[in-house]
């Protein structure tokens, strides 16, 4: 199965990502597309799950995702798709990120879910931060009595930031 998970227009054309895979093994792509819908570059990461993925300021990508063993994970490449490096995040049962945007003071905040088990299965919304080479400096699951996931993180000025996502009732 093929999945276009996300999309960045840059000046150049575009860059999008996506997952190619079966049940148990997946791996992630970056392809960079010019204005006349060619192909002009293919990046591949193994043993991958992209989900979202964010330009830098420098031109390179902050992925977020999981790693296909129920563990969340972040990439981070150079401008030309190179990885930079690659790390994994585990928490409580299945983690994973569904987004990551870089910090006004360096490093990056990630979004999304850790699943536990206890009397029933649970998920909670998870944050983290991470330095500049992806590790954890502060890590925060928000436990309801239902389950929710944090889906985005933006930007909302300074060192203010928002996550949105969903809950069952």
């Amino acid at each position: 199965q093929n999945f276009v998970e996300d999309l960045v227009v840059t000046r150049e054309g575009c860059v999008a990502v996506f997952d190619v895979g079966s049940a148990n093994s997946y791996s992630s792509y970056l392809i960079w597309v010019d204005h006349e819908g060619r192909g002009k570059k293919l990046e591949r990461f193994d043993s991958s799950y992209a989900l979202s993925f964010y330009q830098l300021d420098d031109g390179g990508f902050i992925i977020a995702g999981e790693d296909g063993r129920r563990t969340a994970q972040l990439i981070q490449t150079d401008s030309a798709g190179t990885l930079l490096w690659r790390n994994r995040y585990s928490f409580a049962g299945r983690s994973v990120f569904h987004a990551a945007i870089p910090l006004a003071a360096g490093g990056f905040l990630a979004a999304g879910e850790a699943t536990r088990s206890g009397k029933r299965l649970s998920t909670s919304a998870l944050l983290v931060n991470v330095d500049a080479q992806g590790q954890i400096v502060w890590s925060k699951l928000f436990d309801t009595d239902s389950s929710c996931a944090f889906r985005a993180v933006a930007s909302v000025g300074g060192d203010s930031y928002l996550a949105i996502g969903m809950g069952d009732p």
